[in-house]
This record gives C-alpha cells, structure tokens and sequence, in this order.
C-alpha cells in the first residue's frame, strides 16, 4: 500500500504547466477536479504529490501541497492510489507564496466524493520538472 504521509517531507523545486489558483477567473471560487492519476513528484519538488486531472482551464495535472495531502488523507485515504476515481473540490484563496514572498492565489481541497460515472483517461501531459 502506498503511503501518503511517508511522502509529506521537507522538499523543493519547480514545475510548470500545473493548475494554479491564479489560473481561475476571478469569479471562480470553487471548481470540482477529478483525480485520474497521481504520482510521487520528484524529490527535490516542493509538494509530494502530482495529481493527473480531467483537463480544467486548459490545465491536465495538479502538484498537491503537505496541506492538501493532509486533506486528501482524511477525506479519502492515506493510500494515495485509492483518490484516483474521486471528485475533489477546490477553493481558491489568497496566501503567501512561499519562493516569491509575495501574495498568490492558491487552491485548497475543501471536499471530495467518490465519481459516480466513468473516468475520462486521458494520457498524462508532459509536465516539464525545472530544479
């Protein structure tokens, strides 16, 4: 069984081509995306996980944060395989990002429930990793 918390460490690095909050019109606050892949990110990557999404805003992949994998352990499983299938909810809010100091939009997992239809698999986009 693949464990969640084993991955939740100290990490960093950069990638691009992600679903951001900043990538939501203004007068988005919530959006629903369903998991169809995740992967352990590499490990100089600052969040542990990377979750592959029925595409949202032209995005096809998500990095999930220590927050949000902390969400996704209790709302779901800390078997990470196990949130492929399910629709989780995000709301975008106002935080600090941690590289630039500045004021970013960021997403945070507020809800999921298991998809009741069958998933659009989609192969995984290229997400070019820059270190």
């Amino acid at each position: 069984m693949p464990s969640a918390s084993a991955r939740v460490g100290p990490m960093g690095g950069k990638q691009d081509n992600l679903l951001k909050g900043s990538d939501l019109p203004n007068k988005v606050q919530k959006l629903n995306v369903v998991c169809v892949d995740v992967r352990e990110s590499p490990k100089s990557f600052n969040s542990p996980f990377i979750m592959s999404i029925e595409k949202q805003f032209e995005k096809t992949e998500w990095a999930i944060n220590k927050s949000n994998t902390q969400a996704l352990i209790m709302l779901i499983d800390d078997d990470y395989e196990k949130w492929i299938g399910w629709e989780i909810e995000l709301s975008k809010f106002l935080t600090n990002n941690p590289s630039t100091k500045n004021q970013a939009w960021g997403l945070m997992v507020t809800g999921a429930k298991k998809l009741k239809r069958k998933l659009n698999l989609e192969p995984p986009s290229k997400v070019t990793v820059r270190e």
